[in-house]
């Protein structure tokens, strides 16, 4: 703001006022700063065993803005809620002009204490003594008898000292792409970072054209005890740059055991009691890190988990595990207006604390536009093989900095940097009022392989447009002996409450459609609301002339009235065409990440193949933090630099940890995978005006090898 006054001159005699107004106001070139201000104690809380009360208060009235100073003072006040009148041993009592009796009554209290004690104690020695003894007495018994009754007969002697038959106790856990080495095994500590991927899916063996028709028949074979049956799977390595391999095809007997392998003669799998049953061996990623940290990846799946330097306390190890939980039934349920965006993830082991937030990676298939979402991530505290109650975590716009993680949500992934493992993660949208979100659906069409002789059954396949949900498609077709007809779609799927409508069109002469109406629609909320997987229509061609081989048609998909953002699948194959035998695989592995579409809207990536786990070196990060973490005036410091990178949503999560750089760089880390990352990194420096943290990343060999 400037003033001008009318003096030069003033008027005289009579005369005008100069023309035009005395203040001029105009916006700011720079961004003002603006000081924190405390907020309201909060009320104090209850009473703690060491006789003291807290209460907080927060630095967000309003909160610091622009290099503005953050509230001077403490956040957390507390003090004694008793009076100073607090005992160790929990008793009070009150002064007594009769000290001497008072003393002789606390004296014979403490006697009695003990004596109870050690009566109690005495009970349980003795009750243990008598039930080892009886123990000692009825094995004893036991062996006699089996002894006794075994001399006489050569043949029964021989079954006893055949040896046991242990596959039916492991066949349960034949599969799982874990890294787990026990004790005795495991190497020593190194400073190097572990890289873990999950193996590929392998390719299954085509079922028969009339289990196609019937597919709810079939998912897993299973062994006489009902455990999943994973005996044809091949073995799978994970990545050289861990240093360790493991072969998890399950092995018995008393053979030498194999370094770094899941079973020897005497190496149980030290993670059975931590994974999760009935989850898709292909679907699961786990193994061993330490102190330097690591990266857990689901192949297929766009799914990781991202474990820093520092997470872990230096001198230990955890065994951690990402998967994907594929079962509709552990889906949450959803309320009103509530749609899914995301796979089920699971994380373990529950209830694991780290030193810093670890970020776990995997897409969404919600199309991010200004206000049009409500989004919440949705968790559920229970171990593994449990099925908990889903509680919102935490949504997103309404965080504190009580709350339990933060939500990173980009264009088509979600990173959630977490303190405290809660085992399963979701995320879900609801329309922001009066306004009408969308989610980008992919569209999918199969038929079986092997050619019928009478009807060519079509099914279309609406799904989730993330890699796993196509992943999860392709594996059960694969199966079910399917082959993808055509590249998938993509289609914006909007609230509005109309129906998804599927049209084949331009049959090829020879064939019909034996449905009645060659127009099939999905109802709205079966697929906003859905918690099926495997959501489809099927089309049924029945061939009315024999001598045509050829099959050709169009099916056309839009939602309601929208037909201007219709797709169109094209189907065209010849029942001449004998398929080769891995037909299946090589048309699964080249359109299961095809994200061209006609729509204009782009699919989920694939996950990159890293070389490496961390880009930015760990003695490199130390400078940058070093550089970026004192507030300037300038405000080109970590507040600038979660501006420029789009994480400064809630920057309040940042402000309170003793690094923000380090959180930040973490969660840059997880976002950026691409070989341009670091390239991208040091223009985002310069255009900040730090060319000291840019020259830190250009001058460093490590950087760039």
């Amino acid at each position: 703001q400037r003033t001008r006054s009318c003096s030069n001159p003033s008027p005289l005699n009579g005369g005008m006022p100069c023309p035009g107004a005395p203040v001029q106001t105009a916006d700011c070139t720079n961004m003002c700063p603006y000081d924190g201000g405390w907020s309201e104690w909060s009320e104090w809380a209850a009473c703690s065993p060491e006789c003291q009360h807290r209460r907080r208060r927060t630095c967000t009235n309003p909160p610091p803005q622009n290099g503005g100073r953050f509230c001077h003072g403490p956040d957390l006040q507390s003090s004694n809620c008793t009076g100073d009148h607090c005992n160790n041993i929990g008793l009070y009592f009150p002064p007594s002009h009769n000290t001497n009796h008072q003393t002789h009554d606390h004296d014979k209290f403490k006697k009695d204490v003990a004596m109870y004690v050690g009566l109690v104690t005495a009970f349980f020695v003795v009750v243990g003594v008598v039930m080892l003894v009886a123990f000692v007495v009825y094995r004893r018994h036991r062996l006699n008898g089996i002894y006794q009754s075994t001399n006489g007969g050569s043949a029964y002697m021989s079954k006893l000292t055949a040896q046991p038959d242990v596959t039916r106790e492991t066949g349960a856990m034949t599969n799982y792409n874990m890294l787990i080495l026990e004790n005795n095994d495991k190497p020593p500590m190194t400073n190097n970072p572990v890289q873990i991927y999950a193996p590929v899916s392998q390719k299954s063996e085509p079922m028969s054209p009339g289990h196609y028709e019937n597919p709810d028949e079939f998912l897993i074979s299973s062994t006489p005890d009902g455990s999943p049956d994973t005996s044809k799977h091949r073995k799978h390595s994970f990545s050289e740059k861990s240093g360790m391999s493991c072969d998890t095809e399950c092995r018995t007997g008393s053979g030498p055991s194999r370094p770094g392998s899941l079973y020897g003669s005497n190496n149980l799998l030290s993670l059975s009691g931590t994974i999760p049953s009935g989850i898709d061996p292909n679907c699961i990623a786990c193994g061993t890190v330490g102190y330097a940290g690591g990266r857990l990846c689901i192949p297929d799946s766009g799914i990781s988990l991202l474990v820093p330097e520092g997470a872990i306390q230096k001198g230990n190890s955890e065994n951690l595990f990402v998967a994907v939980c594929r079962d509709e039934r552990e889906r949450p349920t959803l309320t009103d207006g509530q749609t899914s965006l995301s796979p089920v993830l699971l994380c373990g082991p529950f209830g694991l604390h780290f030193k810093k937030p670890i970020i776990l990676t995997f897409q969404h298939c919600a199309h991010i536009q200004a206000n049009d979402w409500t989004l919440s991530v949705l968790g559920s505290e229970a171990a593994s093989n449990c099925s908990g109650k889903w509680q919102k975590i935490v949504r997103l716009g309404q965080e504190t900095i009580n709350t339990p993680l933060f939500a990173q949500v980009d264009e088509k992934g979600c990173h959630l940097m977490i303190d405290c493992l809660t085992s399963r993660y979701s995320l879900v949208g609801v329309s922001t009022r009066d306004r009408e979100a969308s989610k980008v659906l992919k569209l999918a069409a199969f038929a079986p392989s092997l050619r019928p002789a009478k009807d060519y059954s079509i099914r279309v396949y609406c799904l989730e447009d993330t890699i796993d949900a196509l992943e999860g498609v392709m594996d059960l077709e694969e199966k079910l002996g399917g082959q993808l007809l055509d590249s998938p779609r993509t289609l914006l799927f909007h609230d509005n409450n109309e129906n998804l409508c599927l049209t084949i069109e331009d049959i090829f002469p020879g064939w019909r459609c034996k449905l009645p109406s060659n127009t099939q629609e999905i109802p709205f909320y079966h697929i906003w609301s859905s918690t099926h997987n495997t959501l489809h229509a099927a089309f049924t061609l029945e061939h009315v002339n024999r001598g045509v081989q050829k099959i050709s048609c169009r099916i056309q998909a839009h939602q309601g009235t929208r037909v201007a953002e219709r797709q169109s699948i094209l189907i065209s194959t010849n029942l001449s065409d004998v398929p080769h035998a891995s037909s299946t695989t090589l048309t699964k592995q080249q359109n299961r990440h095809s994200n061209i579409s006609s729509s204009g809207y782009t699919s989920i990536d694939p996950e990159p193949s890293a070389s490496v786990v961390f880009k930015i070196p760990q003695h490199i990060r130390t400078k940058l933090c070093q550089c970026l973490d004192p507030p300037n005036t300038n405000g080109n410091d970590w507040r600038m630099l979660a501006h420029k990178l789009k994480c400064d949503r809630y920057i309040n999560y940042f402000a309170t940890k003793p690094s923000p750089t380090d959180h930040i760089l973490d969660l840059w880390e997880a976002r950026s995978r691409d070989e341009r990352a670091i390239s991208d990194l040091i223009i985002i420096l310069k255009s900040m005006g730090r060319s000291d943290a840019a020259a830190l990343l250009e001058n460093d060999v490590s950087v760039w090898t």
